[in-house]
């Protein structure tokens, strides 16, 4: 997949999807019956009786020393293919001794296996980061979960819940990971829990400090709720530590908007809210994806999808591109992957197969949920047809192909900086350092296009940071054989 110089943008991919979110059909080796239902990088329920399209055997590696834990349950494949395999509860620890964008190679017992980055995580699962400390803290969001583990994974259990100004004894603390380890009763007994310390305070009464200065006021907006159900909070926080439920509100509800806002990297709506008629007027939140501004059924236009989603921009001479799906892939509503309380796709219009022409308008980068139901950036394409109007495409699984081999869709390297917030580089000469194989991605948070072997020489021509403001990473913009790509800086030196 090259960016041809007029670049390949990375131009989106996911849900905005979080990861958006990916959403190639690429299956799980720990699933060794060849028809298992396993869910796919779009979240996905799918049967694919194939190898994926990246064998682990197969990938580049680069070798790395990190602690991992198991985050679902997986049955691993050994290295040594004459070996047996072995099935893992959440929470194992494993030593991860090389990795790929989409595999890790991890040492078990002495014995080295493959598990898909997917099904781990690197939360200090053992608190190995944590230092003592010992001070009274109170609860300062509506409610608090305290969990088994330092993890807002599924295995990581809730023990126990707390209210706001509940008060709460910290006996350890990681400031590297951003959790802490707290004392409290459980049924009598004295027990121990994890919980996140941006909802704790000082002092009782204390609110989560200048969430209110991250709202920006609007134009009073009638909007109309475009899923099934949504959730109108008193606080703008979701999840574990979500803001507590005033109202459900369900498809076709109107709500009015007075404002808008980022909070822990989640977007939202204020919403002025009257319980009954002659009562006074609540000041709510509710989800930005979870509303539009026509009532549902009815098709948005363009200009309207542009103003709800301002990270929008259109292709020069308001082209409209003609591309190809890569691999089995949504049609959203939203950009965004999140799902109901069964697992659901909120968004889901239809999945599009490989090969599906899909006429392209516009793109951009938009916060929302990943396919692991995390907050997070994502690149996503806005779509067209008579079904649907317009509607959501992740980039990542584009192509200009329309055999749907991968490719990526041009714009300009202006534009490309432009859209990533990058900076310039006077086309600096670097290299990949010794020992380390760099992989070239069409997004940040896109497709493997390209890999490049150690002491190959690279064009810098931009450089930036992709993430969250907690949790980002630094990239360049790379030129090849006129084509771009994005290469993270930690895997390069002056050539």
């Amino acid at each position: 997949m090259k960016f041809k110089k007029t670049i390949t943008l990375a131009i989106l991919a996911a849900v905005l999807s979080a990861n958006l979110a990916s959403c190639v059909v690429n299956r799980d080796p720990q699933d060794t019956d060849t028809d298992a239902i396993y869910t796919d990088e779009n979240g996905g329920k799918n049967t694919l009786p194939v190898d994926p399209t990246n064998p682990a055997d197969q990938d580049n590696y680069t070798t790395v020393s990190k602690t991992v834990y198991v985050s679902k349950k997986s049955t691993l494949n050994p290295v040594d293919t004459t070996g047996n395999t072995v099935t893992l509860e959440p929470a194992t620890k494993l030593d991860c001794i090389a990795e790929s964008a989409t595999w890790y190679k991890v040492r078990y017992q002495g014995v080295e296996y493959y598990i898909a980055r997917g099904r781990t995580t690197d939360d200090d699962i053992d608190a190995t980061t944590f230092t003592s400390v010992s001070k009274t803290m109170y609860v300062s969001s509506d409610y608090l979960n305290i969990r088994k583990y330092p993890s807002a994974e599924d295995f990581s259990t809730i023990l126990a819940s707390k209210e706001k100004n509940d008060e709460l004894l910290v006996v350890a603390e990681s400031t590297s990971k951003g959790w802490c380890k707290v004392q409290f009763t459980l049924n009598g007994q004295t027990a121990y829990g994890f919980v996140n310390p941006k909802y704790l305070s000082d002092t009782k009464g204390g609110e989560k400090p200048g969430w209110l200065e991250k709202f920006t006021g609007i134009t009073e907006t009638t909007m109309y709720v475009s899923v099934d159900q949504a959730v109108l909070r008193a606080a703008p926080y979701r999840g574990e530590n979500g803001g507590k439920e005033v109202k459900v509100l369900k498809k076709g509800d109107a709500v009015t908007v007075v404002a808008e806002g980022t909070v822990d990297s989640h977007s939202w709506y204020m919403v002025k809210y009257r319980p009954a008629e002659g009562t006074a007027s609540q000041q709510c939140y509710i989800d930005k994806t979870c509303v539009q501004k026509t009532v549902p059924g009815e098709k948005a236009t363009l200009e309207q999808l542009m103003e709800q989603y301002p990270e929008l921009k259109r292709f020069d001479n308001n082209e409209v591109k003609t591309v190809y799906t890569s691999g089995n892939v949504w049609a959203r509503s939203a950009p965004t992957c999140e799902k109901d309380s069964k697992g659901n796709q909120l968004y889901g219009l239809d999945i599009l197969e490989k090969k599906t022409e899909v006429k392209i308008v516009a793109y951009g980068k938009i916060k929302g949920i990943d396919p692991d139901g995390k907050d997070a950036e994502m690149t996503w394409c806005v779509a067209q047809n008579d079904k649907w109007g317009y509607y959501f495409v992740s980039f990542g699984y584009l192509t200009p192909n329309s055999d749907g081999t991968p490719g990526t869709i041009a714009l300009s390297l202006d534009q490309l900086i432009q859209s990533y917030g990058f900076t310039k580089v006077n086309n600096a000469s670097m290299k990949v350092k010794s020992g380390k194989t760099a992989p070239g991605l069409n997004t940040p948070d896109g497709s493997t296009v390209k890999s490049f072997a150690a002491g190959t020489t690279l064009t810098v021509v931009a450089k930036g940071k992709v993430g969250t403001e907690f949790v980002s990473d630094d990239w360049y913009i790379v030129e090849f054989e006129g084509s771009y790509y994005f290469v993270m800086q930690s895997l390069l030196e002056l050539a």
